[in-house]
């Protein structure tokens, strides 16, 4: 009678191993899928950041006498700032605002070329976009980092939280890049 006992007890523990650790291993694997996804997102984000910031860049277009040179810069722009746009929900404030300001680089470019504006004032706009993505970029690594560790907000809160993540590196970069 004992014997049976005994078999019962560890098959139930066993099974009731199995399901946990099924369980765990199920959490973990979801866990790593969400951050290798926000990684490759994080890395097309900044690529597209930083050829926005290489094709403004007021001293590389001074360089650009060529009308083709010329052509291919606002191309090359465009395709960076409309990928910028697809990685991005414009529905958030502080996506629509980086959006914004790349599109405002845009045209800043563009206007450049037809000779409209001058360097300090594509100097000015690339100011302002990079004011916006350093924090912006801050905040989201800092998002990939607490959800790799499995700590997630629930609900609304998760909004506020990053929204107030977002706020803290704003104030930090403002600190520090002041006029």
């Amino acid at each position: 009678m004992i014997d049976y006992i005994t078999v019962a007890v560890t098959l139930t523990l066993g099974v009731l191993g199995l399901i946990v650790n099924s369980i765990l291993q199920r959490k973990n694997n979801s866990i790593s899928t969400v951050t290798k996804t926000r990684i490759a997102g994080m890395e097309k984000l900044q690529k597209c950041m930083q050829d926005i910031l290489t094709y403004s860049d007021a001293h590389y277009l001074g360089t650009m006498g060529d009308k083709l040179l010329q052509n291919e810069n606002v191309r090359n722009l465009t395709r960076s700032v409309s990928e910028l746009r697809s990685l991005l929900s414009c529905s958030f404030e502080t996506d629509a605002k980086v959006c914004e300001k790349a599109e405002a680089v845009l045209d800043t470019v563009q206007k450049f070329f037809a000779k409209e504006t001058t360097g300090e004032e594509i100097a000015e706009a690339r100011k302002r976009f990079e004011a916006l993505i350093d924090p912006y970029i801050q905040t989201e690594w800092r998002r990939i980092k607490v959800e790799t560790v499995g700590k997630r907000c629930k609900g609304l809160g998760k909004l506020v939280a990053w929204n107030k993540a977002y706020e803290e590196y704003r104030e930090y970069y403002d600190k520090w890049h002041k006029e």
